[in-house]
């Protein structure tokens, strides 16, 4: 009898051990290089989506001390609640689709620029102020209607999208219909740098395009982005006033320019903070030259 209760301790301890080391691959194979990080309500639930390009794609959703593993496949696992500890929840893992629609107040700006396998993007009807997407290089649909961007903040993402020339055309979707509040700031935009780079500005209700804008942004081109530096960080993005630099390498100079391209603050070698309080509210491209290199960011100013 001793013998077999020993022998039952023993088998339930090493399938205690194969599970927990099971355990241990799955959070091991979290793609922790890629990753989306929201700014949000501290203590609400956040109705969430995902999908990836393989079944059994391990994500790690990070708010505070809440730290949650699931399992993203080819198909949608359907909408549920995550809650946030903090005013940040950071997505981790190889997602290429995710919905993060309908949280209205909840969500006050997305920075999915590190996530570049992303394909779809679904953020409507939140409160963004701020929406970055500058390396998310395999974009192909953007659903952003229904938010609080600014007439500069879509343009600065217009801009920001990738290159499709040549391939099936891209779709960004910014306004739901023509009687929507934001109609008017859409309408303000500059669409043609998104059309130019093969991109369709379409009303989310129905796909239909959206008629000739009036705006003439240009989209900063004399600065140039090396996306390989992935270690510059800016912060916090919308900026009031101070802005701040993380880079694991020395921060040689900082340049900050307008819409068009012109220089308007910089900073020197070692500065790892730049007053932004006497610019006006707008959307900025940051150039911060490193040891290693240079790289751009756009942020903006409230």
């Amino acid at each position: 009898m001793k013998k077999t209760v020993q022998k039952t301790l023993t088998t339930l301890a090493l399938i205690v051990a194969m599970m927990t080391a099971g355990a241990a691959v799955v959070q091991a194979q979290v793609n922790m290089n890629y990753y989306m990080t929201l700014t949000v309500k501290k203590g609400e639930k956040l109705r969430l989506d995902f999908k990836a390009a393989s079944d059994g794609t391990p994500v790690r959703i990070v708010s505070g001390s809440n730290t949650q593993d699931i399992t993203v496949g080819t198909s949608w696992i359907g909408r549920r609640n995550y809650t946030s500890d903090g005013t940040t929840m950071t997505i981790y893992g190889n997602v290429t689709e995710f919905d993060c629609e309908n949280n209205d107040e909840n969500i006050t700006s997305l920075n999915a620029s590190n996530n570049t396998a992303l394909t779809y993007l679904y953020c409507g009807n939140n409160q963004l102020s701020s929406l970055d997407v500058s390396r998310c290089t395999a974009l192909t649909t953007l659903d952003c209607s229904n938010n609080n961007f600014s007439t500069a903040a879509l343009d600065a993402i217009y801009c920001a999208l990738p290159d499709r020339s040549g391939k099936e055309e891209g779709m960004i979707l910014p306004v739901f219909n023509a009687s929507s509040g934001n109609h008017a700031t859409v309408l303000a935009t500059t669409k043609g740098n998104a059309t130019s780079k093969n991109w369709k500005v379409l009303y989310s209700e129905d796909d239909t395009d959206i008629p000739a804008t009036t705006g003439n942004y240009m989209c900063v081109t004399s600065v140039k982005n090396m996306p390989a530096l992935e270690a510059v960080r800016l912060y916090p993005n919308p900026v009031e006033n101070v802005l701040y630099i993380k880079a694991e390498d020395e921060v040689r100079s900082i340049h900050i320019y307008n819409v068009y391209g012109a220089e308007v603050a910089s900073a020197a070698t070692g500065t790892v903070e730049i007053d932004l309080s006497g610019l006006p509210a707008d959307v900025y491209a940051v150039r911060v030259e490193t040891d290693k290199g240079i790289a751009t960011q756009h942020v903006v100013k409230r």
